[in-house]
């Protein structure tokens, strides 16, 4: 559809108003976003790969996503998301324990030094 010359003037002139000069007044405040959906409009940048997976784990695969309701691929690609998620947070803690573990060592040699 078409938009006329009057609507196209409109348009234009809404463009051009400064954001601090919108009235927002009928417009509700959104304060509970529980009901958004991460991913709607925009979605991750992803590479097509290629990889080798043995045959029995691809059988199993397929059996637990079509018990899901979902593509075998889609379910490979979650399974190593959250595996990868989780290996990186437990490296971030060991990394952080041994932050603060190094940290304690240099601060127990410091007292050390100083009796």
């Amino acid at each position: 559809m078409a938009i006329t010359k009057k609507q196209k003037k409109e348009l234009e002139a809404l463009a051009a108003l400064p954001d601090d000069q919108i009235d927002f007044s009928d417009i509700p405040e959104i304060t509970d976003f529980s009901v958004g959906v991460r991913g709607l409009f925009s979605r991750p940048e992803t590479k097509h790969i290629s990889i080798r997976v043995n045959a029995s784990d691809l059988v199993i695969a397929n059996k637990l996503a079509a018990a899901k309701g979902l593509p075998y691929q889609t379910y490979i690609k979650s399974l190593l998301h959250e595996a990868l998620a989780k290996e990186n947070s437990n490296q971030r803690t060991v990394e952080n324990w041994r932050t603060k573990t190094e940290r304690g060592d240099h601060n127990r040699r410091e007292k050390d030094r100083s009796k």
